[in-house]
């Protein structure tokens, strides 16, 4: 995908992805209701392997030249350090080795941290607190969801497309700031209507915000090392959703159900001001 046409593809990418999101769980409520609990995961992991043999078919590699590794260069490529210089300087030569634009490869990498640490938060105690303190049925728990995911699904290509056109940043920026509204607005909203706009919000901030932040860190990275620079992308992203989750169940149960919601908002606007501050348009996507 040409670099200006990036966010369009990630925006239909985002698309599929959350087009499976939303037939996923109904699907698996109802085998798991016309036979056993046990039938979903066994679907699952047919789905998995079906999937396993469609990119192993269908999938071409999207580059062809491999760089030649000395048996003696295994240890240290495979890392990605030397032992003979400081932990920084390693991290700091490999990044250097990764991409061009180091400040806005860390920028969002640490914005990434931050904002899925800000939704983790609220993510694990959402559906407790709309059925513990608002009184909404689990069936009717289960329909906030697939709202912000439909939401989600059918606002993500255009906005991709509208990242292209306008750019990146200010599209994550805007996005960010919908979704960390929304969080705060959870602790208002004291019945299922409310809460179901608020969700919708929750899908459209999702909508607007990924597609760029994808297509916007792609292109920091050269093709032959896309891989490698995504794999580290998604470690600080899964870092702030295992940190996040874990600190969102605490506040909720020794704070207050309302804190986790809180505080989704307020980390979230601190990911805005990094992405603000430490994130800038490249010249030239890779």
């Amino acid at each position: 995908v040409s670099p200006k046409d990036r966010g369009k593809a990630m925006g239909l990418y985002e698309m599929t992805h959350f087009l499976g999101m939303i037939v996923g769980p109904g699907l698996g409520g109802v085998l798991a209701e016309m036979f056993t609990i046990a039938i979903p995961f066994f679907v699952c992991g047919l789905l998995a392997l079906f999937s396993s043999i469609l990119v192993a078919f269908t999938v071409q590699e999207t580059f062809t030249s491999k760089p030649k590794i000395s048996d003696s260069q295994v240890g240290n490529v495979v890392v990605g350090l030397s032992p003979q210089v400081s932990f920084f300087d390693n991290i700091t030569r490999a990044v250097k080795e990764l991409t061009p634009y180091v400040s806005i490869f860390a920028g969002l990498c640490v914005a990434r941290f931050v904002l899925a640490f800000s939704n983790s938060l609220m993510q694990p105690v959402l559906s407790v607190y709309a059925y513990e303190e608002i009184g909404i049925s689990e069936g009717s728990v289960g329909m906030l969801f697939t709202v912000q995911g439909v939401v989600t699904l059918f606002a993500t290509l255009p906005m991709g497309t509208a990242a292209d056109l306008v750019g990146r940043k200010p599209m994550i920026i805007l996005g960010k700031i919908i979704h960390a509204s929304a969080a705060l607005l959870v602790i208002f909203s004291g019945s299922l209507w409310p809460l179901l706009l608020i969700m919708m919000m929750r899908g459209l901030g999702r909508a607007v915000s990924n597609p760029s932040i994808i297509a916007m860190f792609s292109g920091l990275v050269p093709v032959s090392k896309r891989g490698k620079g995504m794999g580290i992308f998604s470690i600080f992203q899964n870092a702030g959703l295992v940190v996040g989750a874990t600190i969102g169940g605490f506040l909720y149960d020794f704070s207050s159900s309302e804190t986790p919601f809180i505080a989704c908002a307020v980390v979230g606007m601190i990911g805005v001001l990094i992405v603000l501050l430490t994130v800038r348009e490249p010249k030239q996507s890779l």
